[in-house]
């Protein structure tokens, strides 16, 4: 028995992590980190992905394309205009990089009524980049 759960081991490889997201496990360039939802200090350099739907203004903000959360945060970004996204671009998944130059803080009352408050986070940023992702 033990035989065989070994050779089953071996065959099959290690399991792997169910849920592992793959946004959140890449490699990002020296002096920057992953927004991964959490609250990020000012002055991290961070990348995000930044999805812009065709025909509507907003930029949308997740911290992955796998498990898409455009609630978890607001985003402000100072320089935007310097940073259109193009027709070609819109309804595809880029990379956004930024600087946090400051983090508000917004009481909020999660579900209305309830009297469970929690604080929503707005970051101001700058864009550094605004790319295609590796993958």
């Amino acid at each position: 028995m033990m035989w065989t759960l070994l050779l089953a081991a071996l065959f099959h490889g290690a399991p792997a992590h169910a849920g592992d997201d793959p946004d959140l496990h890449r490699k990002v360039e020296e002096g920057r980190q992953i927004y991964t939802g959490e609250r990020l200090a000012i002055g991290a350099v961070a990348e995000a992905f930044l999805l812009q739907y065709p025909d509507q203004p907003a930029w949308n903000i997740s911290a992955s394309r796998y498990e898409v959360d455009f609630e978890g945060a607001g985003f402000e970004f100072r320089n935007r205009a310097a940073y259109p996204v193009d027709t070609p671009r819109r309804g595809k998944w880029l990379r956004v990089v930024f600087e946090v130059l400051a983090v508000l803080e917004a009481p909020i009352e999660v579900p209305k009524g309830s009297g469970t408050w929690s604080w929503k986070l707005t970051y101001d940023c700058a864009i550094r980049s605004v790319e295609e992702p590796d993958r």
